[in-house]
C-alpha cells in the first residue's frame, strides 16, 4: 500500500466511448471489472478505483504490474456481450498518499497531473495505450508492440469476444472447446488460427519480457 510520497507507475484508463447507454448497467460492469482486477493484482500500491463516470486509475509498483493491469482490463472489456475499450496511460511519476490511504481517491502528486495531461492529450494517430517514463526507448518499443496487438484486436467482431477471451485464458483447444460447450476441438483450432489469437498472445508475451 502506498503510504508516502514516492515515484511509481500510475495507470489511468478512460472508456473510449460509453457503449452502454444505461448508466447503472455501466457502473455495475465497471464495478465488476474493478473487483476482478483488484483480486488478481492485489499487491498494487493503490487499487483500481473509479474516479469519474468513465475513468479508472491505480498505482503499480512495477512496469510489469502496470502492464498486467491494462492487459487484464482489455480482456475483461471484451468478456461481456457489449465490448468496452479503454484508452490507457502508464506513467512513471511522483504520487503522494492522503487519507484515506486505500484507493486512489486519496492520492495527489505531480505524476498524477502529468498522467492526466497525457490522457487528455489524445490525438487520432496516437496509440491507444501510451507509456511514459525514464527509459523512453524501451517504453516506446513496448508501446509500438501494443499497437501491433491492437491492430489484430481491431479486426475481431463483438460476437467473437467471449470465444476469444476463452481462448486467451485456455491454450488447449480441447479444454477451450469443453469450456464453451462444443465437442469439436478442431473448430477451436480453426477459429484460433483465423482470428490470430496465438499471434496476439505472442506479442503480449514479448511485451512482458521487455518489461521484466
Amino acid at each position: 500500500m502506498l503510504k508516502e510520497r514516492r515515484n511509481a507507475w500510475i495507470v489511468l484508463a478512460e472508456l473510449d466511448a460509453l457503449t452502454l447507454p444505461d448508466r447503472e448497467l455501466l457502473h455495475q460492469r465497471l464495478a465488476r471489472i474493478m473487483a476482478l482486477c483488484n483480486l488478481r493484482l492485489r499487491n498494487m500500491l493503490a487499487e483500481l478505483t473509479l474516479v469519474d463516470d468513465d475513468q479508472l486509475q491505480a498505482v503499480a509498483g512495477s512496469l510489469s504490474e502496470a502492464l498486467s493491469l491494462v492487459d487484464y482490463l482489455d480482456q475483461l472489456g471484451f468478456a461481456g456481450s457489449v465490448p468496452l475499450q479503454f484508452h490507457c496511460v502508464i506513467h512513471w511519476g511522483e504520487v503522494t498518499a492522503q487519507a484515506p490511504e486505500k484507493g486512489t481517491h486519496g492520492l495527489l502528486g505531480r505524476g498524477l497531473k502529468e498522467a492526466r495531461a497525457l490522457l487528455s492529450d489524445r490525438k487520432r494517430k496516437q496509440p491507444r495505450v501510451r507509456i511514459s517514463g525514464a527509459d523512453a526507448s524501451q517504453l516506446r518499443n513496448i508501446e509500438r508492440l501494443w499497437h501491433v496487438a491492437d491492430s489484430i484486436r481491431a479486426k475481431w467482431k463483438p460476437c467473437d469476444f467471449e470465444l476469444i477471451h476463452t481462448m486467451l485464458q485456455i491454450s488447449s483447444d480441447r479444454r477451450a472447446a469443453q469450456a464453451i460447450g462444443t465437442k469439436n476441438p478442431s473448430q477451436i483450432w480453426k477459429r484460433r488460427k483465423n482470428l490470430r489469437v496465438n499471434e496476439y498472445a505472442d506479442i503480449k508475451a514479448v511485451i512482458f519480457d521487455l518489461a521484466a
